[in-house]
């Protein structure tokens, strides 16, 4: 359902570029999300799959931001 041959572009290497592809995955999927639901009938399993996607993408561009911050993705940062 989701594989239309349309795929967002990828990030460089590293972390930062895979910090960079996540969130461009992110906003794609958002684009393609709003996109679904502007249309007059709506495929409800598509969007509640890209949905998904999202959300698996923005815990993973949260727990790649933290391993580049130098947090651990095990614990929280100690409070000042």
């Amino acid at each position: 359902m989701l594989a239309r041959n349309t795929h967002p572009p990828r990030g460089g290497r590293g972390l930062a570029g895979r910090l960079q592809h996540l969130r461009t995955v992110h906003d794609w999927l958002q684009a393609r999300i709003d996109a679904e639901t502007a249309k007059p009938l709506p495929d409800s399993l598509n969007i509640q799959e890209m949905k998904r996607l999202r959300l698996k993408t923005k815990d993973e561009i949260a727990l790649v931001s933290g391993i580049a911050s130098g947090v651990s993705p095990n614990h929280p940062p100690l409070s000042a």
